[in-house]
């Protein structure tokens, strides 16, 4: 999953239209984000499918595929000026900001969810200790 998610993102990043700053922030993001999952795996012997992970990332990235697509069909602009700042921002660009919050709140899940699980407060199915 980590192999897909570079190439598609790196697609995005090396489009003309995204800043390839805010492409490269997405891609290691979500590499850390699917890093800590593997870690997690590694310490407690199994996999912990709770909060935000790659089904939501691929449910953002259809959703903006669609509006990408429909704003081009209706001949809308693509790029804007940025309201705080003036800076010139594409439809792509806003993706990934609006994504990196769903990054820091699925890497926080997955700190908060180890936590519990190495406090032994909860019993995740597919871990070490399911009796508790």
């Amino acid at each position: 999953d980590r192999l897909s998610a570079v190439f598609a993102l790196g697609g995005l990043t090396l489009a003309k239209h995204l800043d390839g700053r805010l492409g490269l922030l997405l891609i290691i993001g979500t590499l850390y984000h699917g890093f800590l999952g593997t870690q997690m795996e590694a310490s407690f012997g199994g996999r912990v499918y709770r909060g935000l992970g790659i089904a939501e990332a691929l449910g953002l990235n259809i959703v903006f595929s669609m509006t990408a697509f429909t704003i081009h069909a209706l001949g809308l602009p693509f790029f804007f000026p940025e309201p705080l700042t003036g800076a010139v921002l594409s439809v792509s660009d806003t993706f990934a900001i609006a994504a990196y919050p769903l990054i820091v709140i699925g890497t926080l899940q997955r700190f908060w969810i180890a936590r519990q699980t190495a406090r032994g407060k909860r019993s995740y199915p597919g871990t070490k200790d399911e009796s508790r």
